[in-house]
């Protein structure tokens, strides 16, 4: 799991190689919160969590000090949710101030069945099939 909790910590995301979706989703986490960096720190504002092929649900709330997972699912209902290509992006505003989760789960590769099951839970729309197998495509609708 990729924890990112300041500028500096997406900055050094961004050096790294990383799929180009991915990418193309954490530049445009970047630009949307520049437009809030001059009134609150990125630390206010949000962390990024990218989870990876090892990682499983119950890893989320000690990785990210949030408490995100509750009896098996999110704790939060998802303000809002995307796919990607391969990647699912969930926003998760977890505060009255604003402060955010966003969650960026690849749904291709050995991915934990209980996080891609949480996220179709909380987003029915995006078709995610738990149980796909490594290198199967299922055509977005």
């Amino acid at each position: 799991m990729i924890i990112i909790r300041t500028a500096e910590e997406l900055a050094r995301a961004l050096a790294s190689p990383h799929e180009c979706t991915l990418r193309e989703r954490l530049e445009a986490q970047r630009d949307y919160l520049a437009d809030y960096l001059h009134d609150y720190t990125f630390e206010e504002l949000a962390l990024l969590v990218i989870v990876e092929p090892r990682d499983h649900l119950e890893d989320l709330n000690p990785a990210s000090g949030v408490r995100l997972v509750r009896d098996g699912t999110f704790a939060f209902e998802v303000e809002i949710a995307n796919r990607y290509c391969d990647w699912l992006e969930l926003l998760f505003v977890i505060s009255d101030d604003g402060f955010g989760v966003v969650l960026f789960v690849p749904i291709t590769g050995d991915i934990d069945p209980a996080i891609l099951a949480a996220c179709q839970d909380q987003a029915p729309h995006l078709e995610i099939v738990p149980s796909r197998q490594v290198g199967e495509h299922k055509p977005i609708s």
